[in-house]
């Protein structure tokens, strides 16, 4: 999966954002901000993963609390995919989920003088609506609007990519990378991603170790040759432009 730090807002395809994890290392002593790793698919967060609680509790009760876990899950995604246009989408495009406070998922509901924040008011809304998960889970909305807003930068870079779709990967990342420009580098995370959802999500690949080695072999070694090419061929015929001017 994908996944997008809520700090530095960069992407990539690790659970710990490496970026920020090396500048925690680098500096130690000092306090660093804690990001959270914002999975483009919400299945993706570790809510809905069974924790492992040692040899002996993960015999006796891993089946029934995995099985809990598997019911909320599908009640989270079916509610979210209801609400999800207009509401979460609206709310994204209107008030930006970074506007919540950082204390209001810890004291939910109305403040001392009885009014409500922007992100209180529409999680009152969403419970009215049927997504009671969203009272007994005081984080989960906060997770849901920063998946929406990284399904909106998605969906914005995937209607721009498609744009590039002629040809063979080189040919398409020649086209892009000669309008992008050296922004490439930001977005380059996302275009793995969504090669790989077009090309190999469609075959369905059933074989963990048959994804990977496909992967190895097309994306990491062939796009990388490529993609060296294609930056050699374009300075180096900028560099000959400026030189001969």
């Amino acid at each position: 999966m994908i996944y997008r730090c809520s700090v530095c807002r960069k992407t990539s395809f690790e659970t710990q954002c490496p970026w920020c994890a090396r500048v925690s290392t680098q500096g130690v002593g000092q306090v660093q901000p804690t990001g959270l790793q914002v999975p483009l698919d919400p299945s993706f967060y570790p809510d809905f993963q069974y924790q492992s609680k040692g040899f002996i509790k993960d015999f006796l009760g891993k089946k029934k609390e995995q099985a809990q876990l598997n019911d909320l899950l599908r009640n989270v995604l079916n509610k979210y995919a209801a609400l999800k246009q207009p509401y979460f989408a609206n709310y994204i495009y209107t008030v930006r989920a970074g506007e919540a406070q950082t204390q209001d998922a810890e004291t939910p509901g109305a403040r001392v003088n009885g009014s409500y924040s922007n992100r209180e008011l529409f999680r009152e809304v969403l419970i009215r609506k049927g997504f009671a998960e969203l009272e007994e889970m005081p984080h989960l909305l906060d997770k849901l609007l920063l998946t929406t807003g990284f399904n909106a930068a998605y969906l914005g870079f995937s209607t721009e990519i498609t744009r590039h779709i002629d040809g063979s990967v080189f040919d398409i990342l020649k086209s892009w990378i000669h309008e992008a420009g050296t922004s490439f580098r930001d977005d380059l995370t996302l275009f793995f991603y969504f090669m790989w959802d077009r090309t190999f999500r469609s075959r369905k690949f059933r074989s963990l170790s048959r994804l990977r080695q496909a992967l190895e072999l097309r994306c990491c070694h062939g796009i990388r040759f490529k993609l060296g090419c294609i930056l050699a061929s374009k300075y180096t015929s900028t560099f000959w432009s400026r030189d001969l001017q």
